[in-house]
């Protein structure tokens, strides 16, 4: 009994030593740990001063190229200074030649410039009248342009009244010839014929020998008065007016005033009885 006390105190004390050899290796251990994260510090820090530091070199790149571009431009512009200079150098030397000619050739350039000042006041003088007689047939042809304006609305107006006269003529002529009695009956279908097309038309009977033309498609429509040799416009036509038919012979007009010059109306059915 005694004896398994004292192997199991022994046991115990050797649990106890070696917990306490763990104890002493931790102790250690932890200095270490502190040491590896201060080495990893240090580290981060010199890899950002190595970036930093690699950044700045290309920085000093970028600036070490333009300064070699500035170089490069600077000279270049001294070549041009140095070649302008030298062109001025030349054209100095070239006058100071020019004036370094005897007085005689000095007295040649005077005259020929007096020569070319006489003969630039002459041109002048010329030039000045060569103005005044182009201003002069300017304001004759504005003259000129005012009477042959004033001419060709004269024969315009001429022409008109003759045209006028002559329709107005045509027509007296056939209100002459026209017949006594009772009027030909219009009314019915008829064919107008104009610059070679044909047209279907119609007269229909209004009263008072007034006759309606139609389709209202057609340009010649409206409302005629008839007194028996003339077929003359009286209303709904505001296009044209004046337009009027003369009686050529029984079932044929033509137009004699007004617009559609020389067509023709040509009756295709007789006449309806009243």
């Amino acid at each position: 009994m005694v004896r398994t006390i004292a192997i199991r105190l022994m046991m115990l004390a050797a649990v106890v030593l070696g917990m306490l050899s763990l104890l002493g290796c931790l102790k250690q251990y932890e200095p270490s740990s502190a040491e590896v994260r201060g080495r990893i510090e240090r580290s981060t820090q010199t890899e950002k001063q190595v970036l930093q530091l690699q950044n700045d070199l290309n920085a000093a790149k970028s600036e070490a190229k333009k300064a070699e571009q500035t170089k490069d431009d600077l000279e270049t512009r001294v070549r041009t200074l140095e070649r302008a200079n030298a062109d001025l150098k030349d054209q100095v030397n070239t006058l100071e030649q020019k004036s370094r000619t005897p007085l005689v050739a000095n007295a040649s350039v005077e005259e020929k410039a007096e020569n070319f000042q006489k003969e630039l006041r002459e041109k002048t003088a010329q030039l000045q009248q060569a103005f005044e007689k182009t201003a002069r047939l300017q304001r004759e042809l504005d003259v000129a342009k005012n009477e042959v304006q004033k001419v060709e609305q004269a024969k315009k107006d001429a022409e008109a009244k003759i045209t006028a006269l002559e329709q107005e003529n045509t027509q007296l002529k056939s209100r002459r010839n026209r017949p006594s009695g009772p009027l030909e009956n219009l009314s019915g279908t008829w064919e107008i014929t104009y610059q070679g097309q044909a047209f279907a038309a119609n007269l229909e009977p209004m009263g008072s020998n007034n006759y309606r033309l139609g389709p209202k498609s057609l340009g010649f429509s409206g409302i005629y008065l008839f007194d028996g040799a003339i077929l003359s416009m009286v209303a709904e036509n505001a296009a044209y007016p004046n337009l009027a038919w003369s009686l050529r012979k029984p079932g044929l007009f033509e137009v004699v005033a007004g617009h559609y010059a020389a067509t023709t109306m040509k009756r295709k059915t007789a006449a309806s009885r009243p």
